[in-house]
């Protein structure tokens, strides 16, 4: 509880600094709530507690991933220092934005009730609303704030219908009880059924999942390259953080019945993200389809709901955001040094005149391709023995020749900037935009050499 207060009230305070128009304590006092908010966090490790009258837990499942969503908010905002530097407006209302939303993603995170998961998810989904069209003479942010203005609102649509019907077939919105309402009940109306399909879709939307994934592509490439890496990695910890303790604690025990949708939805996923990725030219897009590559995977410890899963699911969020980051960081620099171009043409001789920026991002693609030493390696490693320790031999074969196919795509990054030539010359690295992505580049292969460490927490 004093995690989510102290997060609110920081980003209260942001929007109060832009009456002031004091831009140089604008990052400071982001990193300093993020720091505080991620301490009152820790300190709730092993110390479980209920709020919001028990619609509300906070146990160490939740702890584990509000701190990963805090670690990828800093980042994040460290970025923000250099993307911008030469914006004089609003940039700490961007910033209190990013506050808000990781106060409905704490939501999302520990709810024990179906109307705090719906509370949670709009908290989050409306201020990225705002963010996605920050830029606001681009007519391209503009289109993407739109457009995922439009799909999250259908998704929310959908998903709270879903909570409706199992509502009036369970007459409860607490997790708990839904769960002893299936196990109890040796009739399940059709209606029950058809609000976890409507729950799933939901889900399905909100996570990036195929068939409703149509949306990502343009939004990620529409809007500001900054918040395009704050939706790829904090959206996705919660959503997925959220999909699993509902899917776990409430739907178990029929998961016969939800088992051959999600196999269809990972199939679709695996196939239809990998298959675009490998003809994107734009690195941008091209990210956008690994990011729903990424949630296909993230379906098996859902699918697997065992208790390998959660640790699994932790590991492979917190390993993609750590790789996203310093990705779109690099991405940053050279769409700035060239003008906006985000081509694969771009990154041509990257290594010959900036060898730090492309080791980092060298990193981040083996990252997230799933190539040892990297935290991929082990993230896909755990999401594979989980689904394989329930049976799902056949579907984690898919998912390998899957992650071979994806391997592709990501190299070709790699081959333009160590082998190809190109025009690149030097650019400058900020200080607090390369520290964010040394430290981010370092995690990454500190979780790949020491991958127990962070296992063990869930």
């Amino acid at each position: 509880m004093a995690a989510l207060i102290s997060i609110a009230v920081f980003g209260i305070a942001l929007l109060y600094i832009e009456l002031t128009n004091s831009k140089k304590i604008q990052l400071p006092l982001a990193v300093v709530g993020l720091l505080v908010t991620l301490g009152l966090t820790v300190m709730q490790w092993n110390h479980p507690s209920s709020s919001f009258n028990n619609m509300a837990v906070t146990d160490n499942y939740s702890v584990a991933f509000n701190a990963s969503i805090l670690l990828s908010t800093m980042f994040v905002v460290l970025l923000s220092a250099y993307y911008y530097e030469d914006v004089k407006q609003h940039v700490a209302e961007i910033m209190a934005l990013m506050l808000f939303t990781v106060f409905g993603a704490f939501l999302i995170t520990s709810f024990s009730n179906m109307i705090m998961l719906f509370l949670g998810i709009e908290t989050l989904s409306i201020p990225l609303y705002v963010l996605a069209g920050s830029k606001k003479f681009s007519l391209r942010s503009n289109e993407a704030s739109f457009k995922y203005f439009l799909m999250g609102a259908f998704a929310s649509a959908i998903l709270l219908l879903g909570i409706t019907l199992v509502y009036g077939a369970s007459a409860t919105f607490q997790l708990s009880a839904i769960s002893d309402y299936v196990n109890n009940t040796k009739q399940l109306p059709g209606i029950f059924y058809m609000g976890i399909i409507l729950i799933l879709v939901g889900f399905s939307f909100k996570v990036a999942a195929a068939p409703f994934h149509f949306w990502t592509p343009d939004v990620y490439e529409g809007s500001p390259t900054l918040i395009t890496a704050f939706m790829a990695t904090v959206v996705k910890i919660a959503g997925f953080a959220a999909f699993y303790r509902l899917f776990s604690s409430a739907f178990s025990s029929i998961a016969t019945f939800w088992e051959p949708l999600l196999w269809g939805m990972i199939i679709l996923t695996l196939l239809i993200s990998n298959f675009a990725a490998l003809l994107q030219k734009g690195v941008k897009r091209l990210l956008a389809y690994s990011s729903i590559s990424h949630a296909g995977f993230l379906l098996l410890g859902i699918i697997a709901l065992n208790k390998l899963s959660a640790g699994g699911i932790f590991y492979y969020t917190l390993a993609y955001s750590l790789a996203t980051i310093p990705a779109f960081g690099v991405l940053i620099l050279v769409k700035n040094h060239r003008n906006s171009d985000d081509s694969i043409d771009a990154f041509n001789g990257l290594a010959k005149k900036n060898p730090l920026l492309a080791i980092v991002m060298s990193v981040a693609l083996l990252s997230m391709a799933g190539i040892p030493i990297t935290a991929g390696f082990f993230a896909k490693y755990y999401i594979f023995v989980a689904a394989i320790d329930s049976g799902y031999i056949l579907l984690t074969i898919f998912a390998v020749l899957a992650a071979v196919l994806g391997v592709f795509y990501y190299f070709r990054l790699l081959n333009a900037m160590f082998l190809k030539e190109g025009e690149a010359e030097k650019i400058k690295i900020p200080v607090v935009f390369g520290i964010s992505l040394l430290i981010t580049t370092i995690l990454t292969l500190a979780m790949g050499v020491f991958p127990d460490y962070i296992i063990k927490l869930l």
